[in-house]
């Protein structure tokens, strides 16, 4: 009712008194009209009016606002198309009331309540809903209560359930390794690998050659664009690749808080995204010097932010020369842990050669060891082949089903993995606000627990 607006949520601003609609209070009008938010990336906003003081406003009170939010969203959304070729418009909201809104001492109440409204408002709208946790507590909180109420089941086919829950496990268990590529960077707007040769052929001058380039490959492509743009080159590059705001994708492969990932990407998508998963930021290998128990990014064909990059034919003759010790720890990731691929193609021809090398060696041990998991949108039979039995691909639709729907399922089928990989984690089964999620079977023990928790800290507090 007031305009609070935690800190981190000011980036999408604050709405001041004077564009309050008419009827604004806590039994009337309670969802502002929708306003772009300061990207200018045409994404609307709307505030809703969810604080208040348990014992004044029952919880229901806090989910009839969520409820006129997400329905107002529907509104504004009607008859719009989603962007980056997503199958389905996107709407993200906190948990409202948790925080300064009040309702923080019902918490489980509050929680169950919102996932409920969300996931009837997108069967009322045909949209898709995200829900921002800013604690990990709350994060792990809500995916518990998923899990009770089999989510996504009626989305995914029992085969990928099967592999989500697979993969789940081992997130948890901290022996996943992502690998990222381009594609997992497309739904932000960034462009494929010949999509950025095309973008880099608008800033030549040369006519002819930029007509020619997509009959020869991308690497010959880009050394020729090097060579002709010189000096600008990687200034275009740079502003091509710069992205503040980071895709749905990124954002569910970073809650996995793996403890290695390794990218082919120049962008800095992933490190955004793990800004909030993350108690420390992942170490960016080679800038930065690896430390015991903190997780880590290597790069392994540069970055935007450093000029030498791995791009150009060039690049890759002389790979081993400058970059060697880091693909050492590519194939001592692929010996040691599993290896999930995301957005990879697998036609990257460094990561083929040390893709051999290990495949080799294992076959001499006599090993046919699974060494990771390939997501494709689509089914390709040919590549599975050849690198079997190595790798296993999971496609999310048929060899010739459309891209757009085939990614909506590989944003459900990360969630399900993340949904899978806090299965582990418990610590907020201390905390009594959430008794709410707790099975009445498990009530006493619950209790026991929290008695003993704060016996603990009173005895420390004596100490």
């Amino acid at each position: 009712m007031n305009l609070d607006v935690m800190e981190h949520w000011r980036y999408f601003g604050r709405p001041s008194p004077a564009s309050l609609p008419f009827g604004w209070s806590d039994s009337g009008v309670r969802v502002t009209g929708a306003v772009p938010e300061p990207s200018g990336l045409g994404r609307l906003v709307r505030w809703v009016n969810s604080g208040s003081v348990p014992g004044w406003d029952p919880v229901d009170w806090l989910l009839e606002g969520v409820r006129k939010g997400l329905d107002a969203a529907g509104e504004s959304l009607s008859g719009k198309q989603a962007q980056y070729g997503r199958a389905r418009l996107l709407v993200g909201l906190p948990l409202f009331g948790t925080g300064a809104g009040g309702f923080d001492a019902v918490r489980g109440e509050v929680l169950a309540g919102i996932l409920r409204e969300c996931a009837e408002a997108a069967r009322r709208h045909e949209y898709d809903v995200v829900i921002a946790c800013w604690r990990r507590s709350d994060y792990v909180a809500l995916q518990h209560q998923r899990r009770k109420s089999d989510a996504a089941s009626s989305v995914l086919q029992d085969s990928l359930m099967r592999e989500a829950w697979r993969l789940g496990e081992l997130a948890g268990k901290g022996n996943l390794v992502l690998f990222l590529g381009a594609g997992i960077s497309q739904p932000a707007g960034l462009p494929s690998w010949t999509g950025l040769i095309r973008e880099l052929a608008k800033a030549a001058n040369d006519k002819d050659m930029v007509a020619g380039l997509e009959e020869i490959h991308v690497l010959d492509a880009a050394s020729l664009l090097k060579e002709d743009l010189g000096p600008r080159f990687h200034e275009i590059l740079r502003r091509i690749l710069s992205q503040t705001l980071h895709p749905l994708g990124h954002a569910l492969l970073a809650s996995l808080r793996a403890p290695e990932a390794i990218t082919t990407n120049f962008d800095t998508l992933y490190e955004q995204a793990c800004r909030a998963p993350f108690p420390d930021a992942p170490r960016t290998l080679p800038w930065d010097r690896a430390e015991p128990g903190k997780p880590w990014l290597l790069k392994m064909h540069g970055d935007i932010d450093h000029e030498r990059l791995v791009l150009a034919r060039e690049n890759y003759l002389f790979f081993d020369a400058y970059w060697r010790p880091l693909a050492s720890m590519v194939q001592a990731a692929m010996m040691t842990r599993h290896l999930l691929f995301a957005g990879f193609s697998l036609t990257d021809e460094n990561f083929i050669r040390l893709g051999r090398d290990v495949g080799l060696l294992l076959k001499r041990m006599g090993r046919d060891d699974v060494l990771g998991t390939v997501l494709s949108l689509h089914e390709d039979p040919l590549r599975a082949k050849l690198w079997r039995p190595h790798l296993q691909f999971i496609p999310m639709g048929p060899r010739n089903a459309d891209m757009a729907p085939a990614a909506r399922v590989l944003d459900i089928f990360l969630d399900v993995v993340a949904m899978n990989a806090t299965s582990g984690e418990e610590s907020y089964l201390l905390d009594p606000r959430y008794r709410a999620l707790v099975d009445d079977a498990d009530s006493r023990v619950f209790s026991k627990l929290i008695e003993l928790g704060e016996a603990v800290n009173a005895e420390h507090g004596r100490g």
